[in-house]
């Protein structure tokens, strides 16, 4: 059992997401009244991409007799797998849960957190009064001196103002939350933080900046598994199909592909034949791209993105409009 203790602990430093799950597993399997464990493995399973099987240990949490069942903490776990699943509403519900409980027991951290996680649902599904749910919860988080915390309400309000084509405040704002973690050596928000900048800086046309903000990211990913350099590596791919350098696209492309199919991440997998599918129409070659669309949305309706299978429909179009060269 502490040999099993250890080892998970070890796992989730290194972030061997596959490992650190199943030394949870087999923990909360051979205890399974133990709270602790449970949390554990719902977390290490959102952060390994199992989020709904995260959802799952949340219902099993739920189930342990009072007050562990009633912990603020299994809300909290609530909401990170349904954020990681996309399912903003539901990451309303659960993160208002824990913060309401957390309040309760005087847990003001876990408020903070948990009313952090709310505020961004509330920005993603456009409710009023995300902002103040927010600079709340940054407050709070200052004073209880929890950098890390700082940092991610740093990095969701820069998303908020790149989303509103307020770049120049964004990447303040993302330089605020990568100068918090590289102080405090958080790989994670380090790597959030570098994604937003290559994306301000993508959206304001400085191609070369983003290309430096990616290359560093994917150097972080170094340090977080290979899973992580999925999302880098296709957009340091579509920065350089942009900047020309088609060549250099592939490979980043290809790099990103042999990762998502290791790991099994199908949509990652799909959005990298959609792009592949791109730089293909970018060198002329029609017959290849629609073969690579037609694959990108084979693997896009099976996991049903909605959004990905829009915009990689708009891609096979314009091939087809072109016509074989």
């Amino acid at each position: 059992m502490e040999q099993l203790e250890i080892e998970g602990s070890y796992r989730n430093i290194i972030h061997d997401w596959p490992r650190a799950i199943q030394v949870y597993q087999a923990l909360f399997t051979l205890l399974p009244d133990d709270l602790e464990y449970g949390l554990l493995l719902g977390t290490v399973e959102t952060r390994g991409g199992q989020a709904q099987e995260a959802l799952g240990t949340v219902q099993a949490l739920r189930s342990l007799p009072a007050p562990l069942g009633d912990d603020p903490r299994i809300d909290l776990t609530e909401a990170q797998a349904a954020g990681a699943l996309s399912d903003f509403t539901h990451t309303q519900s659960a993160a208002r849960s824990a913060s309401a409980k957390a309040s309760a027991r005087g847990a003001r951290l876990l408020y903070a957190k948990a009313r952090l996680l709310e505020s961004g649902a509330m920005q993603n599904l456009n409710v009023a009064g995300f902002q103040e749910v927010r600079t709340e919860a940054r407050r709070i988080c200052a004073e209880l001196g929890d950098r890390l915390c700082v940092a991610a309400a740093y990095r969701i309000e820069a998303n908020q103002m790149a989303g509103e084509g307020e770049l120049a405040v964004a990447e303040r704002l993302y330089q605020a939350a990568l100068e918090i973690a590289n102080q405090i050596g958080n790989f994670m928000e380090k790597l959030n933080a570098l994604n937003g900048l290559a994306n301000a800086a993508r959206l304001k046309g400085d191609l070369p900046a983003a290309e430096g903000y990616y290359r560093s990211a994917a150097a972080v990913t170094a340090d977080l598994g290979p899973q992580k350099f999925l999302e880098v590596g296709l957009g340091l791919a579509d920065v350089l199909a942009e900047s020309g350098r088609l060549s250099e696209a592939h490979g980043s492309i290809e790099q990103a592909l042999r990762i998502a199919q290791q790991t099994g991440e199908r949509e990652c997998a799909g959005m990298g034949e959609a792009a592949l599918a791109h730089t293909l129409e970018l060198e002329s070659k029609s017959e290849g791209a629609l073969g690579e669309y037609s694959r990108a949305l084979e693997i896009l309706r099976e996991v049903r993105g909605p959004y990905e299978v829009s915009e990689t429909l708009l891609g096979l179009g314009s091939t087809q409009l072109i016509g074989p060269i």
